[in-house]
């Protein structure tokens, strides 16, 4: 099932969720010590122990997700840095300069932090022109296309956020497509209908 959300519901969720599984791990650890030192090990910390190891395998199971940002401006770059510490992430963008830049692991905005963490941090991200195998290849995919505001109509031009989100979901029906594009208010009820 494909659904749309903000980025921040998402962020909530799973970083909210990354942060109580890590600290579930941390946790069984301590429980293994206090487990060694425990002579007549009784049910009870054998059932948290037992609870600490499915928090370690759901830790696992989102490890495994795969993401597809679409779009290599400011947002799309950052997105795809932060993500790809911890996910597998396909950065995709139509400018083939850009996608060259990332895949010869350089920034291809103007960015201190991205730059460093390009050049320096292990991150699990690859650079592609190839949309519909980074989709099709994908749990998630985050739209990150620009939507020059018109001054002139006074509205966002969402029709790139429209087309990605309806190309995603005919490749890739069950991902979840995440609009982290700049939108106006309701843009996202729209969306739904028209898909």
């Amino acid at each position: 099932r494909s659904y749309f959300c903000d980025f921040s519901l998402l962020g909530r969720l799973g970083f909210k969720c990354s942060r109580n599984i890590e600290f579930g791990l941390k946790e069984l650890q301590k429980k293994k010590l206090f487990l060694k030192n425990f002579s007549n090990i009784e049910t009870y910390p054998i059932k948290l122990l037992n609870e600490y190891k499915n928090i370690e395998l759901k830790y696992n199971e989102l490890m495994k997700e795969k993401i597809a940002v679409i779009g290599l401006g400011y947002v799309g770059m950052s997105l795809s840095v932060l993500l790809a510490q911890k996910y597998k992430v396909h950065a995709v963008d139509i400018d083939r300069e850009k996608v060259d830049l990332l895949a010869a692991g350089k920034s291809p905005i103007y960015d201190p932090d991205i730059s460093r963490f390009l050049a320096n941090e292990s991150l699990n991200l690859t650079a592609t022109l190839d949309f519909e195998a980074a989709v099709t290849a994908s749990d998630y995919v985050v739209i990150a296309t620009p939507t020059d505001y018109d001054v002139a109509t006074n509205s966002f031009d969402t029709s790139s956020v429209c087309a990605v989100a309806q190309r995603a979901r005919a490749i890739a029906p069950s991902a979840t497509i995440i609009v982290k594009s700049t939108i106006p208010i309701g843009f996202i009820e729209e969306l739904r209908e028209e898909l």
